[in-house]
């Protein structure tokens, strides 16, 4: 014989009680990621503050080193030799590389890749370093993207003095071009340079040498451009042209 228990006023859970509760803890969990992992969650604030407690790590260590460099100097000047002597003191040698920006030094610190320039009062700021990992190829973005030159969407770049010299010895390939300026170039910055691989040359003070030093013949001006360059408000800084008839950038 067949029973049936009588569950008439026990209390149970319904469909709908239960699906509103799933509800609201999709809803908290949905706050609790976006709070962890959100434009201003915890983890961002979290690794922003690691970052910056870096920066201000290497950016203490290099005010120490210029100070210690100033005083070792009689003049009271920030010399690239020993500013490199007291940076691998206090940071670790080969954990630091110290760069001839003109009329400043830049220290590249070599693990995170951050840069910092000391002007001649020994003060410190952290600058961003454009890198272009295709020098003398002004056919490739910043990015890595492929350009044509056809139109201004499409221009080609110089980031380097490399792309520059690429520019003025082969013009004929791009005399009909879309270009753009990237960044301002000083000719006198070992910044400028990538990698110094042109003309023959092997390394960014040899071709620096070869592109300055007033005994040379300097830069060669690009020849008969008929296209679009565009300068984006950047800067050809000292560039150095030596020759009988007048000249500049363009012939």
């Amino acid at each position: 014989m067949l029973k049936f228990n009588n569950l008439k006023g026990k209390k149970g859970i319904t469909i709908l009680a239960l699906s509103v509760t799933i509800i609201i803890l999709l809803i908290l969990a949905g706050i609790s990621i976006s709070m962890l992992t959100g434009e201003n969650g915890l983890v961002k604030n979290a690794r922003n503050a690691k970052e910056q407690a870096e920066i201000d790590g290497e950016k203490e260590i290099v005010e120490i080193s210029a100070v210690q460099a100033m005083g070792k100097n009689k003049y009271g000047n920030v010399i690239q030799s020993e500013l490199e002597e007291k940076l691998n003191s206090n940071a670790g040698d080969g954990k630091t590389e110290v760069i001839d920006d003109g009329d400043t030094l830049v220290v590249k610190f070599v693990d995170s890749g951050r840069y910092y320039e000391i002007d001649n009062d020994g003060n410190v700021e952290s600058i961003e370093v454009v890198v272009d990992n295709n020098p003398g190829n002004i056919k490739i973005g910043i990015n890595g993207e492929n350009l044509t030159g056809l139109t201004e969407e499409s221009a080609l770049e110089i980031w380097c003095i490399e792309d520059l010299v690429e520019w003025s010895q082969n013009y004929t390939q791009y005399q009909n071009s879309y270009i753009k300026l990237g960044r301002t170039l000083n000719f006198n910055s070992n910044l400028s340079y990538t990698d110094g691989k042109i003309l023959n040359c092997i390394s960014i003070e040899e071709l620096k040498e070869l592109l300055t030093n007033t005994s040379g013949s300097g830069f060669t001006p690009i020849g008969d451009f008929r296209g679009n360059f565009n300068g984006q408000d950047f800067e050809i800084q000292n560039i150095y042209i030596n020759l009988s008839e007048d000249a500049g950038l363009f012939a």
